[in-house]
């Protein structure tokens, strides 16, 4: 009998908030500590982007890419770097898109990483140094 095996992966697109990342060095800090809020070697975190952060997480429904979005912003909070030119706080913040979506062999990565593109936007949109989900966006 062959079991139905239905394996999601998830996806977080991330941006340090207003922020001159590619002149400060900020961006160096920052990847170090996404990299340090995923807790399994599967997980792959990469820049993408001038102050964008691409993390995929194999095996990972949205609810865990939401304990993700959380830890990364409680760790780009806790570096405490100045940023009073911030509207969001007055040191550098992060904001998150997460998407997850059901892997098949048609699965495009640039499909995950575009509905999780939409939720950061719509996190920068509603006020930044927050997390949105792609999935609660079609429930509204």
């Amino acid at each position: 009998m062959k079991k139905n095996l239905r394996t999601t992966i998830g996806g977080i697109l991330a941006a340090v908030g207003g922020y001159l990342v590619t002149q400060t060095g900020v961006e160096h800090l920052v990847g170090q500590v996404l990299q340090k809020s995923v807790l399994r070697s599967s997980d792959i975190v990469a820049r993408y982007g001038g102050e964008e952060f691409v993390i995929l997480l194999p095996n990972t429904k949205a609810e865990g890419g939401n304990q993700v979005a959380e830890r990364i912003i409680k760790a780009v909070d806790d570096l405490n770097i100045p940023h009073n030119q911030s509207d969001a706080a007055h040191h550098v913040t992060i904001s998150v898109g997460v998407s997850s979506l059901i892997a098949h062999p048609e699965l495009s990565l640039a499909a995950l990483i575009h509905q999780a593109d939409i939720a950061l936007y719509k996190a920068k949109e509603i006020g930044r140094h927050q997390f949105v989900v792609y999935e609660d966006l079609l429930a509204t």
